[in-house]
């Protein structure tokens, strides 16, 4: 029997199942007996309801008892854990911790203990009062001691914290404090001293043993990442100055280097700590955007458009070999933000600060010409899509990358995109942070925001009430520099269909790291390069306009032969048509029409009457070509009517225009006009109804010449006949008249 058939089984079916084996089987009964703890624990992934859990422990309980085995009773600890979590009653957990603390005492495991204290510390959160929560401490302690394990000694921690927050006696308070501080010590663990850190910071005590863990972390940059995630959200800004001044740039600064700002003495501590709190609403706003682990799992995929000659620089064979060059990595260009596509671009957030109070608006002003530091690279959701194509995919001959998900780096509790390396340093993964894009609605200069992003509009709210307390030319730019960071982060809302993310990096213009691409015609352009994960990368999508695929598969599937490879399906070649603005699909079916302008329904509605016109010429000429048809096939002799046609469809030619019915100014409808007139062939309909009117027309000219030259030869003939017999009987008597 194998392990698929088994997993088909009922609960039932299974116990039933191995109780036999086991009675059957006396030579390996505990291999049978640990086969079966092993499938039994298996079920715990499934959705079960309270009974059949019950019923796993149950089992599971059974055989721990009988053969007491350790790895028969470590699955029995867990299954007891996932029995709690699944479980909204007190009376469960105090069922199931006796049964933890006994199989504990049983076979003194590191990772039995583990789950009882996890237990323990789950336990916190239910409604018990402080006699429970402090005998839970006592026995969260007592494993502690018992195992000196780093993991159990997190979850004691965390209980006291959490204890902590409940606690009003001094004294009480200050026996938790040192109760952390000996975890602290007698681990140096990242994740305890963070929590140390936060009941220091919460407490507003103890500057000195804020200086000590700072300085003995000078190089951790996670404890110093956490020490400014607390500061700023504890709002204590006096303490964070403080710490500032004592390191200068040292330790903060080291790695956060737009602190440097609060460093210098020239500016007062009073808008110090205006630029905190504003750059708190900045890490806010940056936090809400920030892609996390739970959000990945809502994406199904995620791309990125670019040009073909891109993927050698994306895709890169691993080379294993240890003598090989750094440069065979691959690398994800990131573009300077003053080449983007939509002149709005970045703007639209100093828009809508100007709008909350017009006296201020000069202080939000941005010099069109002036050069961001902002480097990014866009991705999206909407994975082969036909707007995609047109703006971002080379007009449907460049490519989609679809990356996975594990490409992207989970966001750190501070977020800082400025370059901040050596020279010689190359821009790390770790910066790969994604940011959703925050589309606001724009219309008639009224700014409204999503419903989930309602807490970004408060922070940009908090943002400028602080800013108008400034009222300081130097510390005003200070606070653009920190801007910078998330300016690009909000679109309108007529993007909103482009589903964008992106990957942001600011680079000083000086940066020795910024690439030129001279190849660029008629300006150079500036990038700059970050690391590409191996394997990281899914699937490749050709566009609709990619001509000779099978030349760009080989060398994909030389990199990395588990990347698939297909062409767009989503537009076919010979439908696909460039504009400046905006493109057009025409079928039987209608008209799609795409435009990354927004309000373009009117020019939308425009392209409608021309396709209405489209229509109405080719039904005149067919209306006139029928009427050919009936002139020649029942009225072949009357050249009269043929020649009135004639001259109709002449005159109905160029009294209409067909070859251009608009005006030579309106370009994008002289545009549209040459497509409509490509896909119907009215011009081509028409010409060709001309030219038969016109060889029918001369063809039965020439029946009628030939007709009229018949007759006159016929009356020539007869003339002559008479003439001849005039003659004759003149010549007759004339004879006679001789003769008398």
């Amino acid at each position: 029997m194998n392990s698929n058939d088994e997993t088909t089984k009922s609960l039932e079916e299974i116990i039933k199942e191995y109780e036999l084996k086991i009675s059957e089987n006396t030579s390996n009964g505990e291999e049978i007996v640990l086969e079966y703890a092993k499938m039994l624990f298996s079920f715990i992934s499934k959705e079960l309801d309270g009974i059949e859990f019950k019923k796993i422990i149950s089992e599971l309980k059974k055989l721990d008892d009988k053969y007491k085995n350790k790895e028969i009773g470590l699955r029995y600890a867990i299954s007891l854990f996932g029995f709690t979590l699944k479980q909204k009653n007190k009376g469960d957990y105090e069922e199931t911790l006796p049964l933890l603390k006994e199989l504990d005492t049983k076979y003194c495991s590191q990772e039995i203990g583990l789950w009882y204290a996890n237990t323990l510390y789950n336990y916190t959160f239910k409604d018990i009062n402080e006699k429970e929560y402090k005998e839970i401490l006592s026995s969260l302690k007592e494993l502690d001691e018992k195992h000196d394990y780093q993991e159990i000694g997190l979850w004691y921690a965390e209980s006291l914290f959490g204890f902590s927050l409940k606690q009003k006696n001094k004294g009480d308070y200050e026996e938790t404090l040192s109760l952390l501080k000996e975890l602290n010590k007698k681990y140096d663990y990242n994740e305890i001293t963070y929590l140390y850190l936060k009941k220091l910071i919460v407490s507003n005590k103890k500057s000195e043993e804020i200086e000590k863990i700072l300085e003995y972390n000078i190089n951790n940059e996670d404890i110093l990442n956490k020490f400014l995630e607390i500061a700023l959200n504890e709002e204590d800004f006096e303490l964070l100055l403080q710490m500032l001044k004592k390191f200068r740039k040292k330790i903060i600064t080291k790695k956060y280097h737009f602190f440097k700002y609060l460093t210098t003495d020239e500016i007062q501590d009073e808008k110090k700590q205006i630029i905190l709190k504003i750059f708190k609403e900045i890490q806010t706003i940056m936090k809400i955007l920030s892609v996390k682990k739970e959000d990945f799992e809502k994406l199904e995929k995620i791309g990125h458009y670019t040009n073909i000659e891109v993927i050698p620089y994306v895709i890169i064979k691993k080379i294993t070999d240890e003598y090989s060059p750094d440069d065979t990595k691959g690398r994800l260009l990131l573009s300077n933000a003053n080449y983007m596509n939509d002149p709005s671009e970045g703007k639209i957030l100093l828009e809508y600060l100007n709008t909350m109070d017009s006296s201020f608006s000069s202080l939000f002003y941005r010099n069109e010409f002036e050069v961001s530091s902002v480097y990014l690279s866009s991705f999206t959701t909407a994975i082969d899509n036909l707007p995609m194509w047109s703006q971002y995919g080379d007009n449907g001959k460049g490519c989609c990358i679809v990356f996975n998900k594990n490409y992207f780096d989970k966001p750190k509790e501070v977020h800082d995109i400025t370059d901040n390396l050596k020279e010689n340093e190359s821009v790390r993964q770790d910066e790969c942070v994604l940011y959703r894009i925050c589309y606001i609605d724009d219309k008639n200069n009224k700014y409204k925001f999503q419903k989930e992003d309602e807490d970004i509009k408060k922070s940009l709210e908090n943002i400028y009430g602080n800013f108008k307390i400034i009222n300081d030319e130097n510390v005003e730019k200070i606070v653009m520099v920190y801007l910078e960071q998330i300016r690009y982060l909000f679109k309108s809302s007529d993007y909103k269909y482009e589903k964008e993310y992106r990957i942001l990096k600011n680079v000083p213009i000086n940066s020795k790291k910024i690439i030129v691409k001279k190849d660029i015609k008629p300006i150079p352009k500036l990038y700059v390069n970050i690391e590409s994960k191996f394997n990281q990368i899914s699937e490749v999508i050709l566009g609709p306009k990619v001509d000779f695929p099978d030349y760009i598969s080989p060398y994909i599937k030389y990199c990395d032969e588990k990347i698939e490879i297909r062409k767009s399906k989503a537009i076919r070649k010979h439908h696909f048509i460039e504009y400046p603005s905006h493109y057009e699909h025409i079928d039987g079916r209608g008209m799609g029409f795409y435009s990354r302008i927004p309000d373009q329904e009117y020019n939308f509605s425009r392209r409608l009457i021309l396709l209405a016109l489209a229509y109405a010429y080719l039904g005149a000429i067919e209306n006139i070509s029928n009427r050919l048809s009936e002139c020649i096939c029942c009225q072949s002799d009357d050249i009269e009517k043929l020649r009135q046609l004639y001259i109709e469809a002449t005159k109905f030619k160029a009294v209409f225009l067909f070859h251009q019915p608009v005006l030579m100014k309106n370009i994008s409808l002289i545009e549209t006009w040459k497509y409509l007139d490509k896909v119907f062939d009215i011009n081509s309909a028409s010409d060709e109804l001309l030219e038969q009117l016109s060889s029918v027309h001369y063809i039965l000219n020439l029946d009628d010449d030939k007709k009229r030259k018949n007759i006159e030869d016929l009356k020539i003939k007869r003339q002559e006949k008479w003439n001849m017999l005039f003659t004759m009987l003149g010549i007759f008597i004339g004879l006679i008249e001789l003769f008398k």
